[in-house]
């Protein structure tokens, strides 16, 4: 059989699938969800150490091979500092936090 693509989740439409429209302009506006993938590394470790593999990481997510990898399986690489991811995984328990006590989900 064939599967055909509705929509993506995510807030722009991906280059995988240029042709399917997100969720948000079939009518749903807001509606966001996209996978993410980070680097993280166990409390205590030493801010030398984090602000180079910040620095490595992000040199790879700029070489050509690494993009278009990522870009393969649907995702888009964006990069940044160890601030911004921290502030990033913030949001994000805070905003899935509220949509799961909201649905009223329970774990049983």
């Amino acid at each position: 059989g064939k599967l055909r693509a509705l929509g993506v989740t995510s807030a722009k439409r991906v280059a995988l699938l240029p042709n399917v429209p997100t969720v948000a302009e079939q009518g749903y506006a807001g509606f966001q969800a996209e996978d993410w993938k980070a680097l993280v590394a166990p409390a205590g470790t030493p801010a030398d150490v984090i602000a180079r593999l910040n620095a490595e990481v992000n040199k790879a997510l700029k070489d050509a091979d690494t993009i278009a990898r990522l870009r393969d399986e649907g995702s888009e690489p964006r990069g940044g500092s160890a601030a911004d991811l921290a502030t990033f995984i913030k949001s994000e328990h805070t905003r899935w936090g509220t949509i799961v006590r909201d649905s009223g989900a329970r774990v049983e």
